[in-house]
């Protein structure tokens, strides 16, 4: 979507908030906060998930460790299910007044580029407190997000 464009939510983009969950406590804490923030600011409001993608190859026989692609459109349907009941029993929004983006992949470079994609104006996220070695290996999605976004990110605890 481009800035200015008007997205099914009602709101131009350029304003709309991005609100990234993952159904932990912080994510939730995230969301309220986002929820509030975009109504006490007038603009649009959006919640993406990302469901981490996890295809392990077999270096022999590659095509047999391809998923199912039906069991891959059911999962994002439940997990989309799943979003709408949360923003609903958090938020009060109903579908139709907000965007729901599920999408699959690396979670820091989805929550960016689907930033991006919807011309977000800010993007709120949780950081779930993660430290020492897990950190060093792993990373911080909040952190990543933080450092690639083009929009102002605000991280909730």
């Amino acid at each position: 979507m481009e800035d200015g464009k008007v997205g099914s939510s009602g709101h131009e983009a350029g304003g709309t908030i991005l609100v990234a969950i993952d159904f932990s406590e912080a994510s939730l804490n995230a969301l309220r906060f986002g929820d509030r923030f975009a109504r006490m600011s007038g603009v649009g409001f959006a919640v993406c998930h990302v469901i981490p993608s996890m295809t392990q190859v077999n270096p022999l026989f590659p095509q047999a460790s391809l998923p199912d692609p039906s069991a891959l459109e059911a999962e994002e349907e439940a997990v989309t299910s799943q979003v709408a009941e949360v923003v609903a029993a958090r938020t009060g929004r109903s579908a139709g007044s907000y965007d729901l983006l599920v999408t699959r992949g690396s979670p820091a470079a989805e929550i960016v580029r689907t930033a991006e994609a919807i011309g977000a104006g800010a993007v709120v996220i949780a950081n779930r407190g993660t430290s020492g070695l897990v950190r060093m290996l792993v990373g911080s999605v909040s952190e990543s997000v933080v450092r690639h976004a083009h929009c102002t990110v605000v991280v909730v605890r």
